[in-house]
């Protein structure tokens, strides 16, 4: 009887395993952000939560320890400074610029520098909006007692959205960092489904 009830219990946890495994890719129940400022919403799974900081930008986190194998903090960045001392001539020298700056960071022992552009992809979601995703050579420079020790590696992705690509208008190009230094490991699939929702709110 004992021998059943393992059997029994064993399976439920199995098949309890393989359903969340469906249902947290069904973006049809997923949660919907909407950001009112930027003029745009995007939908992330129910496990997680959507957390605003000083009205500069935006993550999702996990909202629960039951799935701790699933986190990924996606931070926004609403941008329209085109004027920098670069001066690019086109929007994507702007956005190219714009992400290596993310990947770039000093501290008192070590340093990150976005070196330059490994990918920058053009795609269109399933909404039929159009986004570029980079991806950054990052080199990370450490000081250990004397000795310095430079590594590189490639960053990202960082999604971008911008309803007119034209750096003679106002409106805010918005920067999606996939932040993988703040989370054990990264749920891939998740992220492609999180930005196939996205979508500008319309007046």
């Amino acid at each position: 009887m004992k021998t059943l009830l393992y059997i029994f219990i064993l399976s439920f946890i199995s098949f309890q395993i393989e359903l969340d495994a469906q249902t947290i890719y069904d973006t049809t129940q997923w949660k919907k952000y909407i950001c009112t400022s930027a003029n745009f919403f995007i939908s992330y799974p129910t496990i997680y939560f959507a957390k605003n900081e000083c009205g500069k930008f935006y993550k999702v986190m996990n909202g629960t320890k039951k799935y701790p194998i699933h986190p990924f903090p996606v931070y926004f960045y609403p941008a329209h400074d085109y004027l920098m001392k670069e001066n690019p001539q086109t929007y994507n020298d702007w956005i190219e610029f714009k992400a290596r700056v993310l990947y770039s960071a000093d501290g008192p022992g070590e340093s990150y520098y976005g070196d330059s552009i490994a990918l920058n992809k053009i795609f269109k979601n399933r909404n039929g909006i159009i986004g570029n995703e980079l991806y950054i050579y990052v080199t990370h420079t450490i000081n250990e007692k004397g000795r310095i020790v430079k590594t590189s590696e490639i960053k990202g992705p960082i999604y971008v959205f911008k309803r007119n690509q034209d750096l003679s208008n106002n409106e805010l190009t918005l920067f999606f960092q996939l932040r993988e230094d703040q989370c054990d490991s990264i749920d891939r699939k998740l992220v492609e489904l999180m930005f196939d929702t996205f979508n500008w709110i319309t007046n």
